[in-house]
Parts: C-alpha cells; sequence; structure tokens
C-alpha cells in the first residue's frame, strides 16, 4: 500500500465514513453473522485501539510472526478449537451478490468447505474445477487466457477437514487440498459486484469510480448504513463528514488522527 501503509495498516483505510474493516463488519452483520474474528500482525497495536474505541467486538489473534495465508487458519483452530464453519472475508475485498446467490452459496457451504469463484480476465491466478464444481487446483493464469476462473477470497471454511499444522502454511496446501480434503465451489448467477481495495492504485481507482457512478450495488449498501453521505459526494471529490478521508479531482489524503493527516497522491 505504499508509503501510507506503513504508518496505517491495511484494514483501517477509509472507503468514505470507515474504514475497510468497518465496512466489512457491517456487511457481515446484514448477512446474519454474530461472531467476528481477526488476525493480526502489521501495525497490531492500531486495530486493537479501533476494535476497543469503536466497541467493534472482534475476538483479536495477533501473529507474531507471518504463518501465510493457510497458516491464520490453523491459528484460528488451535486458538478457537470449538469452531467449525467460518465465514471468511478480506477487508479489502467486498462482493456484493443478490439473496439468491447468498441463499445458494450458504447452502452448497452447508455441506463444508465452499470457494466463492469468479470470471476475470487476467491479474488472478486461475482456480480448476470438475464437472461436479469440487475444487481440484490453483495455478498462475496462462497467457491468452481471456477469461477464466479465480478465487474472490470470500468463502466458507470447515475449519475440522484439515488436520492442525503448526507454523507458516499456503491455504491451498493445508487448508484446501483435494490431497486431504473435498471442497465445492459457487459461482454467482445474478449479476454481482466486486470491489477490490488491495493496492494502492486500486484503492483510488475504487474510490474515483464510485463517485463517478453513485449508484450500484456497494454505493447502496454504503449509503443505507450511512456508510457514505451523497450530499458530500461530487463527481471527483467526497470531503467525508468523520474527516477520515478527503479527495478532489488530484488528491486523496487519510486522516490517521485528529493530528496527523497523510496526502496518499
Amino acid at each position: 500500500m505504499g508509503p501510507v501503509g506503513k504508518v496505517i495498516p491495511k484494514p483501517l483505510w477509509p472507503v468514505f465514513e470507515k474504514t475497510m474493516l468497518e465496512i466489512q463488519l457491517a456487511y457481515a452483520k446484514s448477512l446474519g453473522c454474530e461472531n467476528f474474528y481477526s488476525n493480526t500482525h502489521h501495525l497490531a497495536e492500531q486495530i486493537e485501539r479501533k476494535n476497543i474505541a469503536n466497541q467493534l467486538n472482534i475476538a483479536l489473534i495477533h501473529e507474531r510472526e507471518l504463518l501465510g495465508n493457510g497458516g491464520n487458519f490453523h491459528h484460528l483452530k488451535a486458538r478457537f478449537p470449538y469452531l467449525n464453519k467460518t465465514l471468511v472475508m478480506n477487508p479489502d475485498v467486498f462482493l456484493m451478490m443478490s439473496e439468491r446467490d447468498w441463499a445458494g452459496f450458504l447452502k452448497k457451504a452447508s455441506k463444508g468447505s465452499c470457494l466463492l469463484l469468479m470470471s476475470c480476465e487476467g491479474g488472478y491466478n486461475e482456480v480448476f474445477i470438475d464437472e461436479s464444481d469440487n475444487f481440484l487446483c490453483v495455478k498462475p493464469p496462462s497467457e491468452g487466457r481471456e477469461s477464466y476462473l479465480t478465487y474472490t477470497g470470500l468463502s466458507v471454511i470447515d475449519l475440522d477437514s484439515f488436520p492442525l499444522v503448526s507454523g507458516s502454511s499456503s491455504f491451498f496446501e493445508t487448508v484446501v487440498n483435494p490431497k486431504i480434503n473435498k471442497t465445492l465451489t459457487y459461482i454467482p448467477k445474478d449479476p454481482f459486484e466486486y470491489w477490490d481495495f488491495g493496492t494502492k492504485e486500486l484503492f483510488e481507482k475504487g474510490l474515483r469510480r464510485l463517485l463517478s457512478v453513485q449508484s450500484g450495488q456497494f454505493w447502496d449498501f454504503l449509503s443505507e448504513k450511512a456508510l457514505v453521505f451523497k450530499e458530500n459526494a461530487d463527481d471527483d471529490s467526497y470531503i467525508g463528514k468523520s474527516g477520515l478521508l478527503q479527495m478532489d479531482a488530484s488528491t486523496l489524503a487519510i486522516r490517521e488522527s485528529k493530528e496527523k493527516e497523510i496526502i496518499l497522491l
């Protein structure tokens, strides 16, 4: 996330009025989730302060050393052995689906682990499935492929479906792997929106695209939950009521605290 990422952890970057962590939490609550867990590492103390100050009620699991995208599931499994099915959401990715697709996805997930997939045209790894929608493997995309399936980062994982291992590990080696378990996949049937704020460039591009259209599933969700205010928005500018974010055609600024504002672009 560039220089700003060195002083503000990515989950606390704001999308208009709230941080990505808080927006993802609001979305999970709208789906009926009640208990929340999050691993922390980089600038963990900031997330801890936000969790307490805003009463987010997230059970935080600190990784002194990074455990990888598989090791964090084993860490969760070890810390909370009573957990079973877990809805997995990344704070920097928002997948807005229809009620029908959420129902279809969760119905499949009731049978075990299930990955949400989507078609893409580059930039992400390719996921292969069989004729019964079972996950087979993931590979870097082949050159010249116009469209292929990729993992959205959103899934339901059955923590009982894989043996506990220690240390750093890969998600597709120790958590989801046909050699150790069976994992279903689901592809949305209705129109959906996928918003990826995972890099500094995608973050800026996403905010400016939202401002330019001011419509759609994600914008409507933000408006409904008072996470964005239309009266504060123009085509290319937004002055946040919360003071977390200010932007115009040429500048994007994030406020780290009441005293310190960081110019991102």
